[in-house]
């Protein structure tokens, strides 16, 4: 453990430790990416960055184990992502809280667009324990989107929707920006998150 308070360079054992695995979890993330859970062996991923078994086993004891530590760091990181947006965005008001966590949502899809595909799509590879174990992170993050929703109802700013329902409507759009966007194109992350919020909204404001 660093001691410190700096992150430990590529010089130092412990800083090329790091270094070697992130390497092969950015490996794990591109390949399942392209090819897939079942199509991503980990002797691929091993020779994709020229390494052998028994270093790549140092790192992580199993496949399995791999892919939980891309799906839990994944799910961490946008949480807490998108919990920064919502307490800085300097309102109350749910429409712009809401507004605030879109944002985050979709610029994480779209920056970090391979770890959160693979997160969003892989749930089903895990064994029963880190299935529930996923799932527990992935109702904490729900949780955040479902607080300002109901606070929005509550304060007669929403209408008075089916919770589950919206957020699955909400997110299944907002994520799937990590298949199709492309840094360059047409849209900038702010239009697509303005667009995906407006959208959203439309059928969620409460006339007056």
């Amino acid at each position: 453990m660093n001691t410190n308070g700096r992150t430990p360079s590529a010089s130092t054992p412990l800083g090329a430790e790091l270094d070697r695995r992130q390497t092969i979890y950015d490996a794990m993330v591109h390949l399942i990416y392209l090819k897939g859970y079942n199509g991503a062996p980990l002797r691929a991923v091993a020779e994709s960055i020229g390494i052998r078994m028994p270093s790549l086993y140092h790192h992580f004891a199993s496949k399995e184990d791999l892919l939980l530590e891309i799906m839990s760091r994944t799910m961490n990181d946008l949480t807490e992502s998108v919990s920064t947006a919502i307490n800085e965005c300097g309102s109350d008001e749910p429409e712009h809280r809401l507004r605030a966590a879109i944002l985050a949502h979709v610029a994480f899809h779209a920056e970090r667009r391979e770890e959160a595909f693979v997160a969003d799509s892989e749930l089903r590879a895990l064994d029963a324990d880190n299935r529930a174990l996923i799932a527990s992170l992935r109702d904490k993050y729900e949780e955040l989107f479902a607080q300002v929703l109901r606070d929005g109802r509550s304060k007669g700013i929403f209408i008075n929707l089916d919770e589950r329902l919206a957020l699955n409507a909400l997110l299944g759009m907002c994520s799937q920006v990590s298949v199709w966007y492309r840094s360059g194109g047409r849209l900038t992350i702010d239009d697509v998150s303005k667009g995906y919020s407006d959208l959203f909204l439309s059928g969620v404001l409460s006339p007056h």
